[in-house]
């Protein structure tokens, strides 16, 4: 990475300087909050803003038949899930978003690793692609950035840069959060819509961001929580027995012997009844003669879970005016954060709703059984402290990971 020169800001500070004092937020937030490069990036309060904020960036005004069929390209790919109710026009709408922003209201697209690594992909690449010619993993990626740099909105990368460390390494993992800054910088809006309009392959003054050494260590312990769940559902699928037992099987194991996770929970309940290429999906090379090739299959299982979890914890945990939406090309990642939410504020009491989610997966025939037992281990939570570790084990996760991994590697097909 030769051309990779430090970033300073119109104070002389350096993009890491500038960022301890910006925000105030997680650092792989965007940089859209300071001025790099001597481009106006600090955004008036959102009081202050005129109710015309496609054109409050920098740069030439959005002609808005542009964001128009930007917009309508994201609406038809349904890769959108808010973390609140949108009005009846549905999340995209434009003057929804806009009445949002002028109102006070922070909007931030949390957003999976495939979108975020193509968009640090384009930063550095360009794209050649004519819109025809683009994937819909692509499509999406290039779209939403253009929607969100018009519209002000934030790109949240999620734990996509934590998960990329983990497979790839951390040197790598810094060098993509670079390419990333430099994609979502303020004042691309026009090059961004230029691109999803197939009308240029590359942004103006592509020069990474500072290559940060950041530790990129912070949801290890949550990855690794939802890690030995997903392997415990992963021995229970090459076990002989119904789907049903299964289930029924991993929620009591949950509340009796682990920690009940409302999304890993979810993923098992979409899981089990599944068949064909939609179970081969969700958990991929599970039967693999390669044993390591599942046990892979398991570990990505496990980010998009976590993925899943992020998101929740943020909608639940977030400030009344932030709002959060989930970004995914993956119809199940969409379908489970969905039904996460829903089923976390109904569980307690509501056999009803619960069977009806339910019943997407399991029928109407099964969905009231296994709603009623998802119902009953979830109100055990709130009758008895959490389980205690293992007081021999010095390192209970590690070893609970470990004991899994030697159940999934021990299957013969």
């Amino acid at each position: 990475m030769g051309g990779m020169t430090k970033t300073r800001t119109a104070e002389g500070k350096t993009e890491k300087e500038a960022g301890e004092q910006g925000r105030g937020s997680h650092p792989l937030l965007p940089a859209r909050g300071r001025v790099v490069d001597s481009i106006p990036l600090v955004q008036p309060s959102y009081k202050q803003r005129a109710m015309h904020i496609i054109i409050s960036r920098p740069g030439p005004p959005m002609p808005m038949r542009d964001l128009e069929q930007i917009s309508l390209r994201l609406a038809q790919e349904n890769a959108l899930t808010p973390g609140y109710i949108p009005d009846g026009n549905g999340v995209l709408d434009l003057q929804q978003m806009l009445n949002l922003t002028r109102n006070g209201y922070s909007v931030r697209l949390v957003t999976d690793r495939n979108l975020i690594s193509r968009m640090s992909k384009i930063a550095r690449e360009g794209c050649s692609l004519s819109i025809k010619e683009r994937d819909r993993t692509l499509r999406i990626a290039i779209d939403l950035m253009a929607y969100s740099q018009c519209l002000d909105l934030i790109i949240d990368p999620s734990i996509s840069f934590y998960e990329l460390a983990m497979t790839e390494g951390r040197d790598d993992a810094n060098t993509d959060i670079a390419w990333f800054r430099a994609a979502d910088r303020g004042g691309r809006a026009g090059d961004w819509v230029d691109i999803a309009q197939g009308r240029r392959e590359n942004l103006v003054n592509r020069n990474p961001a500072d290559v940060i050494d950041y530790p990129l260590d912070d949801m290890v312990a949550r990855w690794s929580k939802n890690y030995i769940a997903t392997l415990k559902i992963a021995s229970l699928e090459l076990q002989e027995s119904s789907p049903d037992q299964k289930v029924i099987s991993f929620y009591k194991w949950l509340v009796e012997d682990y920690l009940f996770a409302g999304p890993a929970s979810i993923f098992a309940t979409m899981y089990f009844p599944s068949t064909g290429k939609t179970k081969k999906k969700l958990l991929k090379e599970l039967r693999s003669h390669d044993r390591e090739l599942a046990i892979r299959g398991i570990k990505n299982a496990a980010w998009d879970i976590t993925y899943v979890s992020d998101f929740v914890e943020k909608v639940n945990l977030s400030d009344p005016y932030v709002r959060y939406i989930l970004a995914t090309g993956d119809k199940k990642l969409r379908e489970m954060a969905e039904v996460v939410r829903v089923a976390d504020h109904v569980a307690i009491g509501a056999h009803s709703n619960i069977s009806g989610l339910f019943g997407q997966w399991w029928g109407p025939i099964l969905s009231p059984s296994v709603a009623a037992v998802f119902i009953e281990q979830r109100k055990k939570i709130d009758n008895r402290p959490p389980p205690e570790p293992n007081a021999n084990s010095k390192d209970p996760i590690g070893d609970m990971i470990s004991d899994g991994e030697a159940l999934v590697r021990s299957w013969n097909p």
